[in-house]
């Protein structure tokens, strides 16, 4: 995609080398997150239709798919104040109607993954205070069921309609 020569002017004044190494790292981290939600979400519904008891491996993996969830997010967030894409669009939003991709990176991802993200804590937190097993799973598998969704509709996959990206970044 060739992008117009005020980005290449911003890309220019930032520190290249610090977003160069979060994007890879944002892109690193997203499989991991991945990996750990797809699991969880695996264990809690064995867990509903099986009717087995609530576990410390349980919780185990719903704290750290939610950790891995947040450190992305605060990757992400700090790209998002530093990336000359979405600088590019805020200083002018009508090229959002030239390149889809622009609006996607500036907005629509970064919403919908924080939408996402809050329904895990939701779902998280919902788990923790009910007092059933059954509670437990089920409170993780619905909220945490409409986050991956999301997440995985907003991921920007090399077949994605709105913006595409290789599956893995180099540095």
């Amino acid at each position: 995609m060739a992008f117009p020569p005020v980005v290449f002017s911003i890309a220019a004044e930032k520190n290249l080398c610090m977003y160069s190494t979060l994007l890879f790292l944002h892109s690193a981290l997203r499989w991991v997150f991945v990996v750990l939600l797809v699991v969880t979400l695996g264990r809690t519904y064995w867990g509903v239709l099986r009717g087995v008891a609530f576990q410390k491996m349980d919780r185990w993996l719903h704290v750290s798919a939610a950790s891995a969830g947040h450190l992305q997010l605060l990757v992400g967030m700090i790209l998002y104040f530093h990336s000359p894409f979405v600088e590019y669009f805020w200083l002018d939003p009508s090229v959002s109607d030239s390149n889809i991709q622009f609006l996607f990176f500036s907005v629509i991802h970064v919403v919908g993954m924080m939408i996402a993200m809050m329904m895990m804590s939701i779902g998280a937190v919902l788990s923790k205070r009910a007092i059933g097993q059954q509670q437990k799973f089920r409170a993780v598998a619905l909220y945490w069921s409409i986050a991956l969704l999301l997440i995985l509709l907003l991921i920007p996959w090399p077949f994605s309609p709105w913006a595409y990206r290789p599956l893995w970044r180099g540095m």
